[in-house]
């Protein structure tokens, strides 16, 4: 039990200045593996809520996370439109840029599934697969109400999200059919 709470190192923690001034971090786990899988958190949310699964995830996968404006070691934006999911995916598209990834797998977690989408509406070319994950966690628990066997299934029911060939899942309510979508993506 004690080995579950303590929570992968990354291999690189940077930070990038955006244009508006605001600094946005981030965070590498397995930096030399090819095939890349971003974590966009829900609203409130720190890395912790993927200590469950980064070990295996990143055991054969770059896995990068980051912080929002305003959460976690980010800094707090100011001005008309710092909020918006558009200047967070705007965020998103610098910090895939600024690690040389050409193309991603994407898990938005609750707000970041609205994150994820922007990303890939402003740059489709740029995203290899979407993984939409709705909801909260229990609020008692802390921990993802759902396992890493799950996630590892999942992500190879994706369907190809014309006409870019990304691929999609969408689970609406069903927050354990997108987590499970999540791990077969990154096991390809």
């Amino acid at each position: 039990l004690a080995g579950s709470l303590t929570m992968r190192v990354p291999d690189r923690v940077g930070s990038l200045e955006r244009p508006d001034g605001c600094t946005i971090e981030m965070r590498v786990y397995n930096e030399s593996a090819r095939h890349v899988l971003v974590f966009s958190n829900g609203l409130g949310c720190a890395d912790e809520i993927w200590r469950h699964l980064l070990d295996d995830l990143a055991s054969d996968h770059r896995v990068v996370t980051w912080d929002y404006r305003g959460q976690g070691r980010s800094s707090i934006p100011t001005g008309p439109g710092a909020w918006s999911a558009a200047s967070h995916a705007a965020d998103l598209g610098a910090i895939q840029e600024t690690l040389g990834v050409d193309k991603a797998a994407h898990l938005g977690f609750g707000i970041g599934g609205q994150v994820v989408m922007e990303h890939h509406h402003r740059a489709p070319d740029r995203v290899e697969a979407l993984i939409l994950v709705q909801g909260g966690l229990p609020p008692s628990t802390h921990r993802l109400p759902f396992g890493l066997a799950s996630i590892r299934k999942g992500l190879s029911a994706l369907t190809p999200l014309a006409p870019v060939g990304a691929k999609v899942l969408w689970a609406g309510p069903n927050r354990l059919g997108a987590v499970e979508a999540a791990h077969d993506v990154a096991v390809r």
